[in-house]
């Protein structure tokens, strides 16, 4: 899942996600399914610069002050 975070524009992501669901659909197909279905609001982050999506997408709270910090 990290390259569907990872990717440089929302059309590259979901090239990702359709990599991720060959491999791992007939494991995770409701998560796939999820991630489908509300495309449009999970990747949001994607209309901001790459260096502000790096602090979006985080939720751990100490680790994103830790990059930050670093």
């Amino acid at each position: 899942m990290k390259n569907i975070y990872d990717a440089p524009t929302q059309s590259a992501a979901k090239a990702a996600l359709e990599d991720f669901a060959e491999k791992w659909e007939h494991k995770y197909s409701y998560a796939i399914k999820s991630w489908r279905d509300n495309w449009e609001e999970l990747t949001t982050f994607y209309e901001f610069p790459l260096e502000i999506r790096k602090i979006i997408y985080t939720t751990n709270l100490i680790e994103n002050l830790n990059g930050k910090i670093r």
